[in-house]
């Protein structure tokens, strides 16, 4: 008998997105960073679009900055965007413990990783200039994404070995491989 993987979807994305734990964690987040004065929306949609209306598959969220005023009118969450991330980054996850698990921890560190952006813009880290400049650049060598990556990291380092190693996967944009899973696995601890 074949294994199926889990999957998650858009629905489940939403749910856990406008939960009482993300919004908690929103809260927490906005302290530490120092940005509770920022004033901006937190929104999902299914999925990203760019300019001529064509999905960007690979976007799962992002953060909309009116630079004019030096500050964020919008954070989105594409919520298939991101139940498709998941089911094909942790296809080889076939506890369904574990892989429920995996859900808020993406989104989690989804949303360390946009409100560092928030904080960006801010301190004028995240301009029109440097936008503009950056657009250059691959995603993973722009300096915005690259600190956004390494400060929701920082911001996640106090969880368990397991949370920890699914954000390395997000911030590596890994697919987790058999080596990976096995990690997981003998990391999970059931709550």
């Amino acid at each position: 008998m074949a294994l199926l993987s889990h999957k998650t979807d858009a629905q489940e994305i939403e749910l856990i997105i406008t939960g009482n734990a993300m919004k908690n964690f929103h809260k927490v987040l906005r302290k530490n960073l120092k940005i509770e004065s920022m004033s901006y929306s937190f929104e999902t949609e299914l999925v990203s679009r760019d300019r001529q209306g064509y999905v960007e598959e690979r976007q799962c969220a992002c953060t909309v900055p009116d630079f004019t005023l030096q500050k964020v009118s919008k954070v989105i969450f594409y919520t298939e965007n991101i139940a498709n991330y998941i089911n094909n980054s942790f296809t080889k996850i076939y506890n369904r413990k574990v892989f429920d698990k995996i859900i808020p921890v993406v989104i989690a560190y989804l949303l360390a990783h946009e409100t560092v952006h928030v904080f960006q813009v801010q301190v004028g880290r995240l301009t029109r200039d440097i936008h503009e400049g950056e657009k250059k650049l691959s995603y993973k060598e722009r300096p915005t994404e690259i600190e956004a990556d390494n400060r929701a990291l920082e911001i996640m380092k106090n969880c368990d070995i397991f949370t920890l190693k699914i954000c390395n996967l997000v911030k590596e944009r890994k697919c987790a491989d058999s080596k990976d899973v096995d990690e997981l696995m003998k990391s999970f601890k059931e709550e």
